[in-house]
């Protein structure tokens, strides 16, 4: 279904009709932007009803990370006998992961909200990628120590 053809008033305007025009007023009339949005948007039920759903795989896959990851820094922060680089590397990766999955419940709000601030949900998104970011970062590093000693486990 092409969501810019979904009608509002039950057949009489499409999305691009009735919301644009109502924004751009508000906005031409110096309008706050968060307001103008609560002004114009009606959204049709099926984009609410795939936000609710993005939002709900979001807190689950959160959830799911937070626990997952969090058992295992607690393992490795509770041992002193793993105070190794290569378990400071494994630490370090289970860390951006809780933090990434502390940030999906963020996404999972923004998601859950009709139409929230652009900005907003940029600077979440962003961050979210920046998590993932830094943990495909710490599986690297964790490969290459791995790699360093099996090629030098004299030196290692």
């Amino acid at each position: 279904m092409n969501y810019s053809s979904v009608n509002f008033t039950g057949g009489n305007s499409t999305v691009y009709e009735t919301f644009k025009p109502c924004f751009r007023w508000y906005r031409e009339n110096k309008m706050d932007y968060d307001l103008a949005l609560a002004a114009c948007s009606h959204l049709p039920v099926p984009i609410l009803d795939e936000n609710r759903k993005v939002g709900i795989a979001s807190a689950v896959l959160g959830t799911v990370a937070l626990f997952t990851n969090g058992v295992v820094l607690s393992t490795v922060l509770k041992n002193h006998q793993l105070c190794k680089p290569m378990y400071l590397f494994v630490a370090n990766l289970a860390t951006t992961d809780c933090l990434a999955g502390l940030l999906s419940f963020f996404l999972c709000a923004g998601f859950q909200l009709e139409l929230p601030s652009p900005l907003r949900m940029l600077s979440i998104v962003c961050s979210f990628l920046l998590m993932l970011v830094l943990s495909a970062v710490g599986v690297v590093l964790l490969s290459m120590d791995r790699y360093l000693a099996i090629l030098h486990p004299i030196f290692y």
